[in-house]
């Protein structure tokens, strides 16, 4: 059975330093937080306010690898991949837990309005 599209695409900063390990199958994982900042305009002319979304990613082995290098607070990134979300119990309250997060294919630095690969941001 074919699968449903499930694409993001999403800008942001890093709120902090990225963390960068190997998993017990050699596998490389880089996760982050990143900050999303939309303006929302004010009703009939007043100002409006900025609302900040933010943001777990998770990058696995070569992409992980990458992150790991280029990226540290602050980095403006541009980040294409897939949202996750992941269901477990909590072992201590018993409670059902849920967690949110971008798992990230391709991640591109950003500078002064230009991809690192020198392409124009949209």
């Amino acid at each position: 059975m074919p699968s449903d599209i499930n694409l993001v695409v999403i800008e942001g900063r890093l709120t902090g330093e990225p963390t960068h390990k190997v998993t017990n199958g050699s596998t490389a994982l880089t996760t982050f937080r990143i900050a999303n900042n939309r303006w929302i305009p004010g009703r009939d002319g007043k100002e409006g306010r900025e609302d900040t979304s933010f943001i777990s990613v998770s990058c696995w082995g070569a992409v992980a690898d990458r992150a790991a290098q280029r990226l540290q607070k602050g980095t403006k990134v541009v980040l294409k991949g897939r949202w996750q979300v992941r269901q477990w119990e909590d072992t201590e309250s018993g409670t059902n837990r849920e967690g949110h997060e971008l798992v990230a294919e391709d991640v591109e630095v950003t500078t002064n309005g230009r991809s690192a690969q020198g392409a124009p941001e949209e």
